[in-house]
């Protein structure tokens, strides 16, 4: 965005100026010169706005990957438009295997389940089976046998409704997780379907705004020569050249934008790394 703007207020410059020779030649008047400098300032003031943005920008990258704030940093490359096709159920598909949050809940899902099945079983007979043998029978006295096994059952008849308590605490909670299992579920697939529309609607606008970057570059090239014969305004001439850093500083934005949504769209599949790859125009 910066090298936009420096690109505009470079051209804005040289219209400026060639406003003023023409205006000395006696060939125009001086509201053209007027529009000329006040466009200059404009440019100035969105030049300066936008470097202190990317300066912020440096500031809070610095702090993300935990360096000194004196470090200095060198930016080897930006943001280039790499095609990426993809398709909404296979978002979702992957989601259910890879989302962390979905396997978080899932282990919940297993402690109450088994939470469950220990409260179930205070319900049901406790059944223990004992077995003995003595190698050395001399030690033994002549009642003691020298061999023994047994079964031993115990079932709590009554114990002031703990246990029936404890089950249904335990449905209560199994059933809690499966709903919050539930909504997590329809909020990630809701989250995929946002970003998927995001990601669609960025690419579409970037690519379409490749020919109106084309139409606005030749719109002011024409502008710039008629306004050198005389044909034209400096009005018409600054149109233009704002007309095109609109259609560029969009684009940038539509780029920002598609890259933006296909990391929330990995995110939510649970697989992000693969954003590093398609930045890479590895995928």
């Amino acid at each position: 965005v910066v090298e936009t703007r420096k690109d505009v207020m470079s051209g804005i410059l040289k219209h400026r100026e060639r406003a003023e020779k023409l205006y000395q030649k006696g060939l125009i008047a001086n509201y053209h010169v007027l529009r000329a400098k006040v466009a200059l300032s404009e440019a100035e003031r969105k030049l300066h706005d936008d470097q202190n943005n990317l300066e912020l920008s440096m500031i809070a990258l610095i702090h993300t990957i935990a360096v000194e704030d004196t470090a200095g940093i060198n930016l080897s490359d930006s943001l280039s438009f790499a095609d990426y096709s993809a398709e909404l159920n296979d978002f979702s598909k992957i989601a259910q295997i890879n989302q962390p949050i979905l396997k978080m809940i899932d282990a919940k899902l297993g402690g109450a389940e088994q939470k469950y099945a220990a409260s179930r079983a205070n319900f049901l007979p406790q059944v223990a089976a004992f077995g003995r043998y003595d190698i050395y029978p001399e030690y033994l006295s002549a009642l003691e046998p020298r061999w023994a096994v047994g079964v031993q059952v115990s079932l709590n008849i009554f114990n002031g409704f703990k246990d029936y308590n404890d089950i249904q605490t335990s449905v209560f909670l199994e059933n809690e997780v499966k709903f919050i299992r539930a909504d997590a579920v329809r909020k990630i697939d809701l989250l995929i379907r946002k970003s998927f529309k995001d990601y669609e609607n960025a690419k579409s606008n970037y690519l379409k705004l490749e020919s109106d970057i084309l139409l606005a570059r030749e719109n002011l090239r024409m502008n710039e020569k008629r306004f050198e014969t005389g044909l034209g305004t400096s009005l018409e001439v600054i149109d233009a050249r704002l007309s095109l850093e609109k259609a560029e500083i969009d684009r940038l934005v539509y780029l920002h934008n598609y890259y933006s949504a296909l990391t929330d769209l990995h995110l939510a599949a649970g697989e992000p790394q693969k954003v590093i790859k398609i930045l890479k125009k590895e995928l």
